[in-house]
């Protein structure tokens, strides 16, 4: 289930579409994309407080990753408890300010907003409605 869960919140952040908040006192979202991303942090938006958990990598093995590449696309990879690769996909990623899509194989484009964009961290917000609630997942990327 802790798995399903990680792919889902990893889904969300690659595709989701990405807009600023406008806030100029706010971290910036001026920074590059392209460049390998290690996955950090995840969590959700509760009553408008940031819920973070730190992204358990499996220790002494490749950390779980995003790359995107200049040439818009993208490719993610996740490794299990014996560092073999359990997730490898690959896909295409369109940036746009601060709104990013992303779409893996034949699947649906998820779309986030891009909240910070530095040149060492990336944290997306993705908004989902499940059974008639609505929610924020947020997935924070460092530079790897």
């Amino acid at each position: 289930m802790k798995n399903r869960i990680l792919l889902f919140l990893s889904v969300l952040v690659l595709g989701l579409n990405l807009t600023s908040c406008g806030d100029d006192d706010g971290p910036s979202t001026s920074g590059e994309i392209v460049g390998k991303w290690e996955l950090y942090k995840m969590g959700s938006l509760i009553d408008g407080d940031e819920e973070l958990y730190l992204h358990q990598h499996v220790t002494g093995c490749t950390k779980d990753y995003i790359e995107f590449k200049s040439d818009g696309t993208l490719e993610r990879k996740r490794y299990g408890v014996v560092c073999q690769e359990v997730e490898s996909n690959s896909g295409i990623y369109v940036k746009t300010g601060n709104n990013i899509q992303t779409t893996f194989g034949g699947s649906t484009p998820t779309s986030g907003k891009i909240k910070e964009l530095s040149d060492s961290t990336l944290k997306v917000y993705f908004n989902y409605e499940l059974e008639g609630i609505k929610y924020t997942s947020i997935t924070v990327l460092k530079k790897a």
